[in-house]
């Protein structure tokens, strides 16, 4: 009651002031949320102002009539898939697509049981991808928004120099992205980096590979999902240097993710990189993140 007495002793003040400027109560209550976040949705807005939504909309009109406010209507909302590998590149891509857009973000995994590039042995890959792909899921929808994930597994190990190809992330890829509905109008994005032509990667051949890796993408996506239903294969552009990677993932993620295509065991559960494939030399001049770690 006391509270009651206050607001009604204190009311007629702030009224000669708002009229004094034009104004009404409820369009100040609109500016003073304003003036504090620059966009708000509308619904958050008459949550935030205490005032019904079809009330909310002519006082939003007034203000948009007398200059005071603009109101504008959201991009549409798309569905975007990242091929996740665990690796730097797309871990990266995925991070900034959660941080960065308002679309609705998935990821897939494709297990890979591979040989190694001499086609001799076993690659460790598929499980030092997969491990870190674990490790990250749970941290990066706790510490960005949640994304929906799903995984594929596949055994190439009858295949000599397989381990790299993204043929079979472009073709689980697209049978995930049908799963989910994506339309047209959705993308599905790759992991790529600026550097790894200063690792021996000629740019022509770099551009040779993505112009054969799109390529191979559309004809696989389009036998999937169908010509009029297939999103375009896209990436960052401009793609990420080695630098920006580390300086702008948070220290904890950029060590769980991965950077080497020839890892090796160093016990059940745990790998090292090699340290002289092409990725592992683009991260050797890279200023790395440093832990942060917390005392007793």
């Amino acid at each position: 009651m006391r509270l009651y007495r206050a607001l009604n002793a204190v009311r007629p003040r702030f009224r000669a002031l708002f009229t004094a400027h034009g104004l009404t109560e409820p369009q100040w209550r609109v500016l003073r949320v304003l003036w504090e976040r620059e966009e708000v949705p509308f619904r958050e807005l008459a949550a935030l102002t205490l005032l019904p939504a079809p009330s909310l909309v002519g006082v939003v009109d007034r203000l948009q009539n007398a200059g005071l406010v603009v109101r504008r209507r959201p991009p549409p909302k798309r569905k975007v898939l990242v091929l996740w590998s665990g690796g730097l590149d797309s871990t990266y891509t995925l991070v900034k697509l959660l941080k960065d857009s308002h679309h609705d973000v998935y990821a897939h995994h494709v297990i890979k049981k591979s040989r190694t590039d001499d086609g001799k042995t076993l690659s460790h890959l598929g499980k030092y991808e997969a491990r870190a792909v674990r490790l990250m899921q749970p941290w990066i929808a706790q510490h960005f928004r949640p994304f929906a994930y799903s995984e594929s597994a596949v055994d190439l190990s009858a295949f000599p120099n397989f381990a790299r190809d993204m043929v079979t992330s472009f073709f689980f890829g697209a049978q995930a992205a049908m799963t989910w509905g994506f339309q047209r109008e959705d993308k599905i994005f790759t992991g790529e980096n600026a550097d790894e032509d200063q690792a021996g990667v000629p740019e022509l051949a770099l551009r040779y590979r993505w112009q054969y890796n799109t390529l191979v993408y559309q004809h696989l996506v389009q036998a999937v999902m169908g010509t009029d239903r297939a999103p375009d294969l896209t990436w960052l552009n401009p793609a990420p240097t080695r630098q920006q990677q580390a300086d702008e993932l948070p220290p904890e993620l950029y060590h769980m993710a991965v950077c080497c295509r020839d890892p090796k065991p160093i016990d059940d559960n745990n790998y090292e990189a090699c340290g002289v494939c092409v990725p592992c030399v683009s991260l050797s001049t890279v200023r790395m993140p440093m832990k942060e770690t917390t005392s007793a």
